[in-house]
């Protein structure tokens, strides 16, 4: 089963908008994580061999899935063995799960192998769907576990593949859960109550700001726009003569502004070396040339090959490499407009040097206003996902005044409300596995049923039969406006029913 779609969709947009992140590298986790080992097996598989087990985990359609070897079939056990035994383990701690570096790159997102990671819970998962239920109910508790354990790690990245994961054995365990006996039942009951604790909001959110937020601040935000400044103060005292500093742009010389009116303006450039010409309007690339940005109203032109910025002024002519400060503080803003309309990272990017040149404090004043602001968006972020009723859109804030935390702050919201259903599903298993308790008239169903945690008087989970002889519980709680968390089970497709 594929995590709930609100998962899904924010998975990669948190690397982006949270990190800020331009590129992300695996690192293996900490010696002390007792799921190291059986991960890098994982890891080291080849891409077909990968290839043939998410066949056989999940064919594509109108395909039959492959049979696997004896000898793949024994790693498969190997694998769900380990996994069992790494549950077994005394608990985890962030540290465990913790792969950065002081000495990281804060525009580079360092984060365990989420793809191994979630290939191996669908095996052992796949494995325990073979196996009698007696069996398999060992397999659908170590992964909940692992998932659950990932959550503790300080990125939210880390999180959400943690609830990812849990999402999988919960979703395995709900098809079959008609198969198990009452006794078995109590286990399962027991075991996913003995889950490792969930990360609180506060908890979660705090160990991005602290992880990634601040190192991207002081580290690429503040020396950007200090350099920034110290660029802008330069150009206000240089004289109206040609001339060219040293940088990729050492051959180039503006031989024309073009204003061809209706916004489309171009600049022309000279290769003095060679006698060349290029013209280029904003965005286009010529010779390896891109002009990133034209603006008359500064007086500026910003030039761009491979990684190195110059800056053209357009009042003297004079050309100068940029500071890589600076294109910094430009290549984390243009990473934004993979998920946000150019126009808009554009006007956040102008609004906040703005502000910083306003700000009686400086640069300094500037971020120290950025961390207050940050934390009151994720304070009131947390109070919206606490309440069971899903934000509608007469209920938006305002923009945040702030433009940084304005691109960031949208994601937050639904974050929160992410980790509030997956621990609801939690909650809602448990209520599931009492009902079917009490239909087999076992002891252990004398125990009150779990209740919607979502119910201000305490009430349990609507339920509902289906017609395949599975059924449905549904909490007060909003996934979106009017769509209220609801999770199927005893059926073959059971899991998260995602809500019109």
């Amino acid at each position: 089963m594929k995590p709930p779609a609100p998962l899904r969709r924010l998975f990669f947009s948190t690397l982006l908008l949270l990190t800020g992140s331009l590129a992300a590298s695996d690192r293996p986790l900490p010696a002390s994580n007792p799921y190291r080992g059986v991960i890098e097996r994982i890891d080291a598989l080849s891409p077909d061999e990968r290839a043939t087990f998410d066949a056989w985990i999940s064919p594509e359609e109108g395909q039959t899935a492959p049979v696997l070897t004896e000898t793949q079939r024994a790693f498969v056990r190997e694998l769900s063995t380990a996994v069992i035994g790494a549950a077994a383990a005394p608990d985890t701690s962030a540290a465990d799960w913790d792969t950065s570096d002081p000495a990281d790159d804060p525009m580079t997102a360092t984060i365990p192998s989420v793809g191994p990671m979630r290939q191996l819970s669908r095996l052992v998962i796949k494995d325990a769907d073979e196996l009698p239920a007696s069996e398999a109910l060992a397999h659908y508790g170590a992964v909940a576990q692992f998932g659950r354990r990932q959550r503790e790690g300080g990125s939210l990245i880390q999180q959400l593949t943690g609830g990812a994961i849990e999402g999988i054995a919960q979703a395995g365990v709900s098809r079959r859960l008609t198969d198990f006996s009452g006794d078995e039942l109590a286990l399962l009951a027991r075991d996913w109550a003995a889950l490792a604790p969930s990360p609180t909001l506060a908890d979660a959110f705090a160990g991005e700001r602290d992880q990634f937020f601040r190192p991207l601040i002081d580290r690429c935000i503040l020396p950007g726009l200090r350099a920034l400044l110290a660029e802008e103060d330069a150009d206000a005292t240089e004289t109206e003569t040609e001339g060219t500093d040293q940088g990729f742009a050492s051959d180039l010389r503006l031989s024309a502004l073009v204003d061809l009116g209706a916004g489309e303006r171009r600049i022309s450039l000279e290769n003095t070396r060679t006698g060349a010409n290029i013209t280029l309007r904003p965005g286009e690339t010529e010779a390896g040339i891109e002009l990133v940005r034209l603006d008359f109203d500064q007086r500026i032109a910003i030039l761009r090959s491979g990684e190195e910025e110059a800056v053209i002024n357009l009042r003297s002519k004079r050309i100068v490499a940029r500071s890589s400060d600076v294109a910094r503080l430009r290549a984390l803003f243009d990473g934004q407009k993979i998920l946000s309309d150019d126009d808009e990272v554009d006007a956040a990017y102008r609004e906040l040097v703005a502000r910083v040149r306003k700000h009686p404090g400086g640069p300094e004043g500037y971020v120290e206003d950025l961390y207050a602001e940050y934390q009151r968006e994720i304070d009131a972020q947390i109070a919206s996902a606490d309440s069971a009723r899903a934000p509608r859109q007469e209920d938006a804030p305002p923009p945040n005044p702030d433009p940084f935390v304005a691109l960031v702050s949208p994601t937050f919201g639904k974050l929160g409300r992410t980790f509030r259903n997956l621990d609801t599903q939690a909650v809602m298993l448990q209520a599931a596995v009492h009902a079917r308790l009490v239909q087999l008239g076992h002891p252990a169903s004398s125990a009150p049923a779990p209740a919607d945690p979502w119910d201000a008087d305490g009430g349990d989970f609507t339920a509902t039969s289906t017609p395949d002889g599975g059924f449905v519980l549904r909490s007060r709680y909003e996934v979106s406006p009017d769509a209220p968390l609801t999770y199927k089970f005893a059926a073959p497709d059971a899991g998260f029913v995602r809500q019109k």
